[in-house]
């Protein structure tokens, strides 16, 4: 049999459908036998019993994450694999990022009403890991 992987996936903490145990239910329809959860600047997916679901679907989860970062003027989106899910500095720096989106949020927002649109921001500052396709939709 065919061995799948797929190690950029999103779940529903950040700006993908699934929750994380739909992702692994999803993997395992589809045969894959090692995925990454890297939902955005967040690492909420790992838990404890998400590592335990997704061993009993045979399928081996690498922990991920996917970092807003700036490259001169220009974003861009680091993918880091295998870290110490419990690493204090690390999720204390993910808290930070995410903080930031949502200040680019509310910047977003205040041109969107400037040309005639209008953004419930309200509603979106109650998603813990806002993005870009959050505000699109």
């Amino acid at each position: 049999m065919r061995k799948l992987i797929d190690l950029h996936i999103h779940t529903n903490i950040s700006d993908g459908m699934f929750s994380p145990k739909e992702v692994i239910d999803e993997a395992y329809r589809n045969n894959a036998s090692v995925i990454s959860i890297t939902d955005h600047d967040t690492i909420d997916a790992y838990t404890d019993e998400i590592f335990e679901y997704a061993k009993s679907k045979n399928i081996i989860l690498i922990p991920g994450v996917e970092i807003s970062a700036k490259a001169e003027r220009s974003g861009v989106h680091i993918l880091g694999y295998n870290f110490d899910i419990n690493n204090k500095n690390l999720k204390e720096k993910l808290h930070q990022v995410r903080n930031a989106r949502h200040k680019y949020l509310h910047e977003v927002a205040e041109r969107l009403e400037k040309i005639g649109y209008i953004v419930n921001v309200n509603e979106l500052d109650k998603i813990d890991s806002v993005t870009k396709a959050h505000i699109a939709l």
